[in-house]
């Protein structure tokens, strides 16, 4: 062992002696009043402790200039997170580190992020209870508790310090009211809000639903052009939203067989069970469609391959389904129009 090692043994040594002799001491100290009543008195020196002991070396109280620097690259932004994207925003672009830092603070980090979706979800409840209450009343006062609920829901809608995908579900329940109850240029703007708001985040769905309401309300104001339009963007902009999706194709195909563009709704409604199979009953209810347009215009043997297709194509998904999926798929095939009255026409051309 060499000198510096035996100097810092016996630095610790001392360090610890002291430690025991400043134990010692405080527990005489205690005990002595204690003690001294019943006559025991022991010598000063065993309550004493050397002061060389209670003396703790200068160079153990200083800390090292190395361990108080911060190393430069831990106080650096790495750049990557300056063109990362925010929530609901753009990347941390210009303006340095402390400027990045600003913004995505004043945007909201993930505290605030937390915070805004807590309020939202909140506030999206509250406004849900005014309906709930509205629908517990009758008449005039039913309708008025409604407009007050789509007012509220209009509200959360419009506050901006509110995440967009609360707001954009917001905008859509208000739209919902107000068609309802008629006011169908404040129902436009509320779904067109949901739609430009929700896009791209947790309200998607609504946005969607947003986009096939203003389809839908197209359709009801007799403008097909306008409507197939919106019905074809919807497929186009959100083809995550499956059922949103199945739903403009459906309409779009009755849409064109109504407008005199048969073939081209045929093609949808035929088409949709390869594209959407996850709506076997919605499958079944447009080659329905599509046949009875067949027997409309006497083409029976092609609407007898549609039913015969659907029939073959629907045999291994009841075997598949259980449950209710099962009992409405069987009820879908049985309620078809197209097969009963195909048969009774060929057997009157038989006849």
């Amino acid at each position: 062992m060499d000198g510096s090692q035996q100097v810092k043994v016996a630095t610790v040594w001392r360090v610890l002696g002291a430690l025991v002799a400043v134990g010692v001491a405080l527990g005489s100290a205690w005990a002595a009043p204690l003690i001294e009543p019943a006559g025991f008195m022991g010598p000063p020196a065993l309550f004493e402790a050397p002061p060389a002991l209670l003396e703790v070396p200068p160079a153990l109280l200083e800390v090292p200039p190395a361990l108080l620097e911060v190393p430069p690259a831990l106080l650096e932004v790495p750049p990557a997170l300056l063109t990362a994207p925010r929530p609901g925003g753009a990347a941390l672009a210009g303006g340095g580190a402390g400027a990045a830092w600003e913004a995505w603070e004043e945007e909201g980090g993930p505290v605030r992020e937390a915070q805004r979706k807590a309020a939202g979800q909140a506030a999206l409840v509250a406004a849900a209870d005014v309906k709930k209450r509205a629908y517990t009343l009758e008449g005039e006062a039913r309708e008025e508790g409604l407009l007050q609920a789509a007012a509220a829901y209009a509200d959360v809608a419009d506050r901006e310090d509110l995440r967009p995908s609360e707001r954009a579900e917001a905008a859509f329940r208000a739209g919902e009211i107000l068609r309802a109850r008629k006011a169908l240029d404040s129902a436009r703007e509320r779904f067109a809000q949901a739609m430009e708001l929700g896009q791209g985040n947790e309200a998607d769905a609504f946005a969607a639903r947003g986009l096939l309401e203003l389809a839908h309300m197209k359709r009801r104001d007799d403008d097909t052009q306008g409507a197939l339009a919106l019905y074809g963007e919807l497929r186009t902009r959100f083809p995550a939203q499956r059922k949103s999706c199945a739903q403009a194709m459906t309409w779009a195909g009755k849409l064109q067989l109504r407008e005199g563009s048969r073939e081209e709704g045929l093609v949808l409604l035929i088409q949709f069970g390869k594209q959407f199979d996850e709506f076997p009953v919605d499958a079944v209810k447009n080659v329905d469609v599509a046949a009875l347009d067949c027997l409309d215009v006497g083409e029976f043997d092609r609407a007898r391959r549609l039913i015969d297709d659907l029939r073959e194509r629907m045999q291994p998904v009841l075997e598949q389904v259980e449950g209710k999926d099962a009992e409405r798929l069987r009820k879908a095939l049985a309620d078809m129009k197209a097969p009963p009255l195909l048969d009774a026409r060929l057997l009157d051309d038989a006849m």
